[in-house]
C-alpha cells in the first residue's frame, strides 16, 4: 500500500474508508482512543444473542488521566453536565435501546451494508455521527447501547482545548436541529430553557434572575457533593460546570445564527493499493 496525507472533514474521511471496506461490520474509533482488550469478544456475544444493526458503548477515561482530565471527565459523565448523553462517558445499563444521544463515533459498530447505504453527511463538519444515527433510526435500523463495549479515550488535557470541544458540541447540536428539526426534542429541556434565558439575563431584575441562579447553584452543589474526587477537584468543578454549560449554549447560538456547521478539515491518510 502507498499513502498520502490530504485534508478532509471527518465525514469525508469515513466515507472514503467505507468505500474501501468489505466486511459485514465496520468498527469506528477515534485515533486517540483504544479498545478494551475484550471488546470484540463482547461484540461477538451480543451478535449471537441479539438482533441489531448498530451498537456502541461508553468511552472511558484512561487510568493515566491528569488532574484536569479527571475534573472534565466528571462533568461529561454526570447527568447535570451532559444530561442524556452522560452514558457516552460512563457505563450505564447493560443493554439499552439507543438514540444519537447515547452513542458516539469513537465507539461504534455498524453493519457494513447500512453504513455504505446511509454514509455520512459530508456537509457537516461536526456531529456527523449524530446525523447518521438519526437517519439510521428513521430507516428502522435497530440501534443499541451496550456497556460491555468499552474503549478508552483521552479527555482534553487543558482548559482551552476542553472549552473548544464543548463549543463545537454546541455548534454541532445546532446543525443537527437544522438538518433534523423534529430532533429538537432530543435537546434537553434544561439546555433549551437556559439557551433562551441567558441572552435576557442582563435585562432582567434581580428578583427574576435570583431564583434561576439559586436553583442552578443548588443543582450544581448537589452534583459536586456526590463527586468522587479530591477536594481540589471539587472546588474546580464550581468553575468548570458553569463554563461548560455557557460554552455549549454559546456554541448552540452561534451555530443557529450561522446555519451551517463549522468547516474544520482534519488530516486523513489515504491508503491505496500500490501499482
Amino acid at each position: 500500500f502507498t499513502s498520502s496525507v490530504i485534508k478532509l472533514k471527518p465525514s469525508e474521511a469515513r466515507n472514503q474508508l467505507l468505500d474501501l471496506s468489505h466486511g459485514d461490520w465496520v468498527f469506528f474509533i477515534d485515533d486517540d482512543a483504544y479498545p478494551d482488550e475484550k471488546i470484540f469478544q463482547h461484540f461477538y456475544k451480543l451478535l449471537v444473542n441479539h438482533k441489531f444493526d448498530i451498537v456502541g458503548g461508553p468511552n472511558l477515561q484512561p487510568a493515566t488521566a491528569n488532574w484536569f482530565q479527571r475534573s472534565s471527565d466528571h462533568v461529561l459523565s454526570s447527568y447535570f453536565g451532559s444530561l442524556g448523553s452522560y452514558v457516552r462517558y460512563t457505563p450505564s445499563k447493560a443493554w439499552l435501546p439507543a438514540t444519537e444521544q447515547h452513542l458516539t463515533s469513537c465507539n461504534l459498530f455498524v453493519r457494513g451494508s447500512i453504513a455504505k447505504k446511509l454514509s455520512f453527511n459530508e456537509k457537516l463538519s461536526t456531529a456527523e455521527e449524530s446525523d447518521f444515527l438519526i437517519r439510521a433510526r428513521k430507516s428502522s435500523c435497530k440501534i443499541f447501547y451496550a456497556c460491555s463495549l468499552i474503549v478508552y479515550h483521552e479527555r482534553r488535557n487543558n482548559f482551552l482545548d476542553y472549552l473548544q470541544q464543548i463549543y463545537s458540541y454546541g455548534v454541532g447540536r445546532a446543525a443537527i436541529i437544522q438538518t433534523n428539526p423534529e430532533n429538537i426534542i432530543c435537546t434537553s429541556k434544561l439546555i433549551i430553557v437556559l439557551s433562551l434565558l441567558i441572552p435576557y439575563l442582563f435585562y432582567l431584575n434581580s428578583q427574576t434572575v435570583g431564583p434561576i441562579l439559586t436553583l442552578y447553584s443548588l443543582m450544581m452543589l448537589a452534583e459536586i457533593y456526590r463527586a468522587r474526587l479530591a477536594f481540589g477537584n471539587k472546588i474546580f468543578l464550581a468553575t468548570l460546570y458553569p463554563l461548560h454549560h455557557f460554552t455549549y449554549i454559546f456554541g448552540l447560538h452561534v451555530g443557529v445564527r450561522r446555519r451551517v456547521a463549522l468547516k474544520v478539515p482534519v488530516q486523513f491518510i489515504r491508503f491505496q493499493k500500490a501499482p
